[in-house]
């Protein structure tokens, strides 16, 4: 998959804002966390090719300057030939062969200090575009992962919505309410029972037990026995003190 299109899926994976739009689409999180995978693999490759292309310009770099320098020897060289030549160390026709060579060293060491130059400066445009490609890549992976935790967080909420949704509509509000209804009615018929039974009880009672009802629990001959004795205690008392 290349990376426009890497990228114009994640698009779409983020664009999906509707809970109808994710039902239509495979599971949210795990796409985007593969997503997250395919942008950090990527960028390991892009990482791996701007090394390369780096070590290639500091390679480059390196050895124009190497063939600026070996220019600037043959140059040297050239110079101290035609000294030698001057101090009559060596034959003039010796001294502009050897001078002559140096100089074609010189200039053929320029050439490729030019050339090695100008091929960094040109590699370093591309290095340049491709740094811009993974810092690019870098704030994509950090965007997705951001992405990636609201999407578990929404898609988590969403599944425990659901599986409350799905339990109360399995219940039913008529169902509920039928049950409700067949409770009352049960506790209704409860109270019925427990009130006919007292009303039964009543109607069962003796003419005896409704009197003692009327009059009280008291007992008069147990009174006048209690007054009794109370009496003749009383009586008694008196006699032993006189």
């Amino acid at each position: 998959m290349g990376l426009s299109n890497l990228i114009s899926r994640i698009g779409k994976i983020f664009e999906a804002n509707s809970n109808a739009a994710l039902d239509n689409m495979e599971d949210p999180t795990k796409m985007t966390k593969q997503a997250v995978l395919d942008l950090k693999q990527k960028l390991e490759r892009a990482l791996d090719a701007e090394v390369k292309l780096k070590a290639l310009v500091i390679g480059k770099r390196t050895t124009a300057q190497q063939k600026k320098t070996e220019a600037d020897s043959w140059g040297l060289k050239a110079t101290q030939i035609l000294d030698r030549v001057d101090s009559k160390q060596i034959t003039p026709e010796d001294g502009d062969r050897l001078a002559k060579e140096a100089l074609s060293q010189q200039q053929q060491a320029q050439q490729l200090a030019i050339r090695y130059a100008q091929e960094a400066a040109d590699q370093q445009k591309v290095l340049d575009g491709m740094d811009a490609q993974v810092k690019k890549l870098h704030d994509m992976i950090d965007d997705a992962q951001n992405q990636a935790e609201e999407l578990s967080a929404r898609q988590q909420s969403a599944d425990a919505s659901k599986a409350v949704n799905k339990e109360l509509s399995s219940l039913g509000t008529n169902n509920t309410k039928e049950l409700l209804d067949r409770m009352r009615k049960k506790t209704e018929e409860s109270e019925h029972i427990a009130q006919a039974y007292v009303e039964l009880d009543n109607a069962n009672k003796s003419t005896k037990d409704e009197i003692n009802e009327v009059l009280g629990s008291s007992n008069p001959d147990a009174d006048n026995a209690l007054a009794a004795l109370k009496a003749s205690r009383a009586n008694k008392s008196i006699t032993d003190g006189k």
